[in-house]
């Protein structure tokens, strides 16, 4: 059987583009609430996830790294993405040279790298 984190890692992209793609225009976009707020310490992030059993989005980046700027600018900072990534996830976002131990454990070798556990902290998926 397939499990339900398979299946969000195979549509993430898809889900992603079609999102982005059929936004409407800023100006006609409804007001939202949702704010995403980014967790950047590890440990207090997945007992978030954890005790609301929600899965643990990853960002893992570092801070001269151009495509994890435009990431941020863009995709990240979608207004039609942001009630998802808000409600749907414990957002986190690591710094690999303040984190070192940490991504090297996530076997991250590019930036960015975005990583999808479960609230368990199974990683399910990696997306470069």
């Amino acid at each position: 059987m397939i499990s339900p984190f398979s299946r969000l890692c195979a549509l993430f992209p898809l889900v992603t583009a079609a999102a982005l793609w059929h936004a409407l225009p800023a100006a006609a976009q409804p007001a939202r609430p949702a704010q995403v707020t980014w967790r950047t310490d590890y440990n207090t992030a997945r007992k978030e996830a954890q005790d609301k059993g929600l899965p643990l989005l990853v960002v893992v980046g570092t801070e001269d790294c151009f495509y994890c700027r435009k990431l941020e600018a863009g995709p990240l900072k979608d207004p039609a993405l942001a009630p998802l990534l808000a409600t749907g996830f414990v957002p986190l976002k690591l710094d690999a040279r303040s984190t070192p131990e940490l991504a090297k454990a996530l076997k991250v070798q590019l930036y960015p790298t975005t990583v999808l556990a479960g609230p368990d902290g199974k990683i399910h998926c990696f997306f470069i």
